[in-house]
């Protein structure tokens, strides 16, 4: 009975495939064997999934708020056959995900919270036979690392205390199955903080750890360190892993803190001030020049730099109100806000990067009034910041008396136009900067005399 039902299965199929074309080729010795398989892909995986991804075993993982897409693959003889074509070989199917049931070949589907639920896909085909998969879908929480101690720029840790610092971080997406892993970086450069490890411990257990590197006289020593004379900035970030028992995981990683030791010596305070023209690259000349201040007003001091990117080091004495005023002297398109702070005993004071801001677009300003006939006509051109975007260049004429397209250059330091006007017009000129700050809104008359074309304005129009 078994050898007549796989004769008769053989035969039915022989001619389904005929009737669909010939991309598998079936002799008469040939045995066919029906196989499903699960996908669960991205929602917007498109064509036939067997082609980008792999089928899933008994288990698959979704996050919350994930659309994904669950997908039937049947493979004849281990070969997969086509979305389109696979309805050939079977009467029905049907999905079962926890408590909602689906008749079609590939669904959307998207959990709102996180569980564990029971799966199913059950394939009859057109003789009687059932195939069936069960499976378990997690879903999973987003895990989320977030660094709380010491606070990102911490300047109060004592080099001297036996101690040490303690590391204290937030870890949130652990689900019932599974369990966490932290992995705890230190470096004393911000750059090589991924690839310096300290340690490894268990999240779901202790969200903090000892770190006794300041009072550890070995590790001082290797770094040629002498707490009396020096502080140490010691950059830090977490690893969070929730791994599941079958080692599937989910890893987030935290931003990166730094913290800052005391002068163990003397009252006064290590200042640090970095400075960034947006806009410029690092080589580009830029001259700065910084002030200090007291809380009554009184300079304390003033430094100078001529870089793009530099950064001022000073020290000062503790004091409350301590301002800091940063100046862009040859490019004064550039402007910087004031910074006021308070400066303890013995800290080490890294500021926020000042960043020199180019809020000023470029200025227009008469170059000369009387052109001959046939003469470009010259604008002076200026910008003071990042420099004007050529590309962005643009003249409108009042009323539009053109024949065909005027076209107007930028050639440092300025722009030039042949005569739009037939007798008189008025003129527009648009430019921008390379932070996209526009000219001021003016107009320019352009009037033709004789043998000659004049240049006046600007006037402000409506």
């Amino acid at each position: 009975m078994n050898n007549l039902r796989q004769f008769l299965l053989a035969i039915s199929l022989l001619f389904a495939l005929w009737a669909c074309g010939d991309d598998y080729k079936i002799s008469e010795s040939s045995t066919l064997q029906m196989e499903q398989f699960i996908f669960v892909v991205p929602d917007k995986v498109s064509g036939e999934p067997f082609l980008t991804h792999s089928p899933i075993g008994t288990v698959v993982y979704i996050d919350v708020d994930e659309p994904v897409k669950f997908w039937a693959g049947y493979t004849l003889d281990g070969h997969f056959i086509s979305t389109e074509s696979a309805p050939d070989y079977y009467l029905n199917h049907l999905w079962t995900i926890g408590e909602e049931s689906y008749n079609i070949a590939a669904f959307r589907y998207e959990a709102d919270s996180s569980g564990h639920l029971l799966g199913s896909f059950q394939t009859v085909d057109f003789l009687g036979d059932t195939l069936l998969n069960r499976f378990d879908i997690y879903i999973n929480s987003p895990i989320n690392i977030s660094l709380k101690f010491p606070d990102n720029g911490f300047n109060q840790i004592d080099p001297l205390s036996s101690e040490g610092v303690e590391l204290r971080w937030d870890i949130s997406g652990k689900d019932p199955w599974e369990h966490s892993s932290c992995k705890i970086f230190v470096s004393m450069s911000a750059d090589s903080v991924w690839n310096s490890e300290l340690g490894e411990v268990d999240c779901s257990k202790e969200i903090s750890i000892h770190l006794p590197i300041l009072s550890d006289s070995k590790w001082l020593k290797k770094h040629n360190v002498n707490l009396q004379d020096s502080s140490i900035t010691l950059y830090w970030g977490v690893v969070a892993k929730n791994l599941a028992h079958d080692g599937f995981a989910e890893v987030d990683s935290s931003e990166i803190f730094h913290f800052s030791t005391l002068y163990a010596a003397g009252d006064s305070a290590k200042l640090i001030i970095p400075i960034n023209y947006n806009g410029l690259s690092a080589s580009k000349k830029a001259n700065s020049l910084i002030t200090l201040t007291n809380f009554k007003g009184d300079t304390i001091a003033q430094f100078k730099d001529s870089t793009a990117q530099a950064e001022i080091i000073t020290k000062v004495a503790p004091q409350t109100g301590l301002r800091i005023f940063a100046e862009a002297t040859n490019l004064p398109d550039f402007s910087a806000g004031p910074i006021s702070i308070d400066i303890p005993k013995r800290a080490k004071i890294i500021l926020d990067t000042i960043q020199f801001q180019d809020k000023k677009g470029p200025q227009i300003a008469i170059y000369k009034k009387a052109f001959k006939n046939g003469e470009l006509l010259k604008l002076y051109a200026l910008d003071q910041g990042v420099g004007i975007n050529e590309k962005k260049a643009s003249l409108f004429v009042y009323p539009d008396t053109t024949h065909g397209l005027t076209i107007i250059k930028y050639e440092p330091p300025f722009i030039t136009f042949p005569n739009p006007c037939h007798d008189s017009c008025d003129v527009r000129i648009s430019l921008f900067d390379n932070e996209r700050n526009s000219s001021p809104v003016v107009q320019w008359q352009v009037k033709s005399e004789k043998d000659s074309v004049y240049l006046s304005g600007p006037f402000i129009k409506d």
